[in-house]
């Protein structure tokens, strides 16, 4: 009996540790994904490579290569062209690479940068979590 239920604590401990490394929160500062996302919400996302595969109209928490000037913490965007699709004004998504746009009309995307490789990808946003008593209905990405 006493061997069950250590054997039972450890498999919740491995499983919350698996979770734990799987989801983290990133918080939305500025209003380039208004008005799905507002800034001062926060996000909840899933670490690839769970899930399925990054598909256009998923929004995705993303880093900017060192290359490539600009912020240096998470951008949240939204895939708008995988490898393959043409883009006005940006051409031919090259492979391994996607397109990212903010939802607002203001935004640091991949009209300015161009297409991000698929490894700066960080996760696919899964919930919006309530914050500052506005209520955040979950989303799919």
């Amino acid at each position: 009996m006493r061997w069950s239920w250590l054997l039972l604590v450890g498999l919740l401990a491995a499983a919350l540790l698996a979770v734990r490394r799987a989801l983290f929160v990133v918080r939305i500062e500025g209003v380039s994904m208004e008005p799905t996302y507002h800034s001062g919400d926060a996000v909840l996302a899933v670490r690839p490579p769970l899930g399925p595969p990054v598909r256009r109209g998923d929004v995705v928490v993303c880093r900017l290569p060192v290359e490539l000037q600009g912020p240096t913490g998470y951008l949240v965007k939204r895939v708008a062209g995988l490898a393959g699709d043409e883009v006005a004004d940006a051409g031919v998504i090259p492979p391994g690479q996607v397109f990212v746009l903010g939802d607002g009309t203001s935004s640091y995307d991949s009209r300015r940068f161009g297409a991000l490789p698929l490894s700066a990808l960080r996760g696919r946003v899964v919930a919006r979590l309530t914050l500052a008593g506005r209520p955040g209905p979950a989303i799919g990405g």
